[in-house]
């Protein structure tokens, strides 16, 4: 929990206005590690945060940040009937500044705290963010077919983010983590599928399930998220 008596002025939004440096945003970033209680059993962490459902970004999505609100926002890339989704690239755009930034952190992390990657989602989240949540939901009906092939591609996407992140971050003598901040002695992943709030449970296990249960068995260990 926050020790906001140590630092009553510390920053505790998540500093998206200092994506862009480095230098600032780690430093602050520690500051609030150190002024962070971790109890119990609890270990301290710094996270790479870029806002929600990060893999549909780093596949192109335009991404938003809103200081104001502490949070992120993506507009749809996919639109009608296209549905090739773009080749991950970890060394250009949002991607290549993430890992950038990972190695940074990992690097003032060694023997310190654990890096906590951002949040990659799961595939049905991830292709919500691609087409827009709204046209998704209609695609169940009208394209399904179309769903189901992107969804199994988006498994592949989100591995290959994954692996590049916990590498990069293990290369550089950190341990990687995740959002939620666990500790694991193998890597694991938080498959989100905020999507299933709006579907019932036939289409869920129609299009949902079995992307997510592929994505797990990749990680390795997994904690599903529900809002």
């Amino acid at each position: 929990m926050p020790d906001r008596s140590a630092a009553p002025d510390l920053r505790r939004d998540k500093l998206f206005d200092l994506i862009g440096q480095p230098d600032r945003w780690l430093e602050l970033r520690q500051r609030q590690m150190e002024h962070t209680r971790w109890i119990d059993q609890a270990v301290p962490h710094v996270r790479v945060d870029i806002g929600p459902v990060a893999t549909a970004a780093y596949l192109g999505a335009p991404l938003h940040f809103a200081p104001a609100e502490d949070t992120a926002w993506l507009s749809p890339l996919l639109a009608g009937e296209e549905w090739d989704l773009p080749a991950i690239d970890p060394g250009s755009g949002i991607l290549a500044m993430t890992l950038a930034l990972a190695r940074r952190t990992a690097k003032a992390g060694t023997g310190r705290f654990l890096v906590a990657v951002p949040d990659l989602s799961g595939p049905s989240d991830v292709l919500a963010g691609l087409r827009g949540t709204e046209r998704l939901l209609l695609d169940l009906v009208d394209r399904p077919a179309e769903v189901r092939r992107a969804s199994g591609r988006l498994v592949e996407s989100w591995e290959a983010v994954f692996t590049d992140l916990y590498d990069t971050i293990i290369t550089e003598g950190a341990g990687p983590s995740t959002w939620l901040f666990a500790w694991s002695s193998v890597p694991y992943t938080v498959p989100t599928c905020d999507f299933n709030a709006m579907i019932g449970p036939a289409q869920f296990s129609e299009f949902c399930l079995p992307p997510l249960e592929e994505q797990a068995r990749r990680a390795g260990r997994c904690l599903i998220h529900l809002d």
